[in-house]
């Protein structure tokens, strides 16, 4: 797997160095408000609520799988699949609890601040209000596809289309209006506008 490192590259108002793997596309996971005041606010993803989640999950998964096949002596693929699953949330579990990642909305300069590091690399960069797209409040996807669910969802989308989850809790936020409060606190220290389904 190869990797791209871009450091010290300047513009007038972003810095950042990021590290990009081209084989694994990450997606950023969910930051929930850990603190706020008038002029700022900050998003942190909690990761050792996860690491823990998904640790004790893909324990279960893996331990109970392999006893109930040694104990009734039960081959086929379809414990495989399940094997698998398992791993994949203990993969979870070391992903969580490696991470660091925040963003901080600096509302004296209507600055972005995103910071994160973890398995794949850090990425740490400051971006003003103007380079970012919209915040969106929209109901949250689930399987069934958009507007079913009852959990609502924030994303801050920047104007080169990076996504960026954040919420109340970890559900994102359980009302509209919690969430469009909150978007609406994130865009008046920013600036960004904010956009709201209706339903």
């Amino acid at each position: 797997m190869t990797s791209r490192v871009r450091s010290k590259e300047y513009s007038d108002s972003l810095f950042f160095t990021e590290i990009r793997l081209p084989v694994v596309e990450e997606i950023p996971p969910l930051m929930v408000l850990a603190e706020a005041s008038a002029s700022r606010l900050i998003f942190r993803f909690r990761n050792r609520l996860w690491g823990f989640a998904t640790l004790v999950g893909g324990l279960a998964l893996v331990g109970a799988t392999g006893w109930f096949q040694f104990s009734h002596s039960l081959w086929s693929w379809q414990f495989a699949i399940i094997h698998l699953f398992g791993l994949v949330l203990l993969y979870s579990s070391a992903y969580s609890f490696t991470a660091d990642q925040s963003l901080t909305v600096d509302g004296s300069d209507g600055v972005v601040h995103f910071h994160k590091s973890n398995l794949y690399g850090r990425v740490d960069w400051q971006r003003p209000g103007s380079e970012f797209r919209e915040i969106r409040v929209s109901r949250a996807r689930t399987l069934q596809g958009p507007g079913v669910a009852r959990n609502w969802a924030i994303t801050l989308i920047g104007g080169d289309g990076l996504e960026l989850s954040l919420g109340e809790n970890e559900f994102g936020s359980l009302s509209r209006e919690g969430a469009l409060a909150l978007a609406e606190n994130v865009g008046r220290l920013a600036g960004i506008k904010v956009n709201a389904d209706s339903f």
